[in-house]
Protein backbone atom coordinates (compact mmCIF):
# COMPACT_ATOMS: atom_id res chain seq x y z
CA UNK A 1 0.00 0.00 0.00
CA UNK A 2 2.89 2.17 0.91
CA UNK A 3 4.71 1.76 -2.98
CA UNK A 4 0.89 2.48 -4.23
CA UNK A 5 0.73 5.78 -2.33
CA UNK A 6 4.50 7.09 -3.42
CA UNK A 7 3.39 6.11 -7.45
CA UNK A 8 0.11 7.83 -7.39
CA UNK A 9 1.25 10.68 -5.42
CA UNK A 10 4.14 11.00 -8.02
CA UNK A 11 1.88 11.39 -10.70
CA UNK A 12 2.58 7.63 -11.79
CA UNK A 13 5.04 4.90 -12.82
CA UNK A 14 8.26 6.47 -13.36
CA UNK A 15 8.60 7.37 -17.55
CA UNK A 16 13.03 6.86 -17.36
CA UNK A 17 15.59 5.51 -15.40
CA UNK A 18 16.47 9.24 -14.31
CA UNK A 19 12.90 9.43 -13.02
CA UNK A 20 13.80 6.52 -10.78
CA UNK A 21 15.60 8.17 -8.59
CA UNK A 22 12.39 10.11 -7.09
CA UNK A 23 10.89 6.98 -6.24
CA UNK A 24 12.82 5.78 -3.09
CA UNK A 25 10.28 3.08 -2.15
CA UNK A 26 10.03 1.88 -5.53
CA UNK A 27 13.88 1.50 -5.95
CA UNK A 28 13.95 -0.28 -2.91
CA UNK A 29 11.35 -2.90 -3.60
CA UNK A 30 13.05 -3.76 -7.51
CA UNK A 31 16.58 -3.83 -5.95
CA UNK A 32 14.93 -6.08 -2.86
CA UNK A 33 13.28 -8.04 -5.66
CA UNK A 34 16.78 -8.71 -7.78
CA UNK A 35 18.31 -9.60 -4.63
CA UNK A 36 16.32 -12.20 -3.75
CA UNK A 37 15.66 -13.54 -7.34
CA UNK A 38 18.08 -12.24 -9.50
CA UNK A 39 17.44 -12.63 -13.33
CA UNK A 40 20.84 -14.77 -13.56
CA UNK A 41 21.03 -16.66 -10.40
CA UNK A 42 24.71 -17.71 -11.45
CA UNK A 43 27.76 -15.40 -12.24
CA UNK A 44 31.32 -16.80 -13.70
CA UNK A 45 34.38 -15.81 -13.05
CA UNK A 46 37.97 -17.15 -14.06
CA UNK A 47 40.84 -17.66 -11.15
CA UNK A 48 43.81 -15.13 -12.15
CA UNK A 49 46.16 -17.01 -10.28
CA UNK A 50 46.33 -20.52 -7.73
CA UNK A 51 43.93 -20.02 -4.87
CA UNK A 52 43.74 -22.06 -1.84
CA UNK A 53 40.99 -22.20 0.07
CA UNK A 54 40.65 -21.23 3.88
CA UNK A 55 41.23 -23.38 5.99
CA UNK A 56 41.14 -26.34 3.67
CA UNK A 57 43.35 -28.69 1.49
CA UNK A 58 41.20 -27.02 -1.88
CA UNK A 59 43.60 -24.92 -4.37
CA UNK A 60 41.65 -23.42 -7.63
CA UNK A 61 43.89 -23.38 -10.15
CA UNK A 62 44.56 -20.52 -12.55
CA UNK A 63 42.54 -20.32 -14.95
CA UNK A 64 39.78 -22.89 -13.75
CA UNK A 65 36.17 -21.11 -14.42
CA UNK A 66 34.08 -20.74 -10.65
CA UNK A 67 30.63 -20.53 -10.75
CA UNK A 68 28.81 -18.42 -7.75
CA UNK A 69 25.36 -18.82 -6.96
CA UNK A 70 23.17 -15.63 -5.91
CA UNK A 71 20.52 -18.09 -4.11
CA UNK A 72 22.46 -18.47 -0.74
CA UNK A 73 20.56 -15.10 0.56
CA UNK A 74 17.62 -18.45 1.01
CA UNK A 75 20.02 -20.11 3.72
CA UNK A 76 17.68 -21.11 6.50
CA UNK A 77 20.52 -19.38 8.77
CA UNK A 78 20.97 -16.59 7.06
CA UNK A 79 21.28 -13.31 9.18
Amino acid sequence: IRLLKEVNDKGGMPQTFDDLAKYTLLHAVICEVMRVAPPFSVNQRRALRDVKLPNTEIVIPEGFLVGVSYSTSFAKNHK
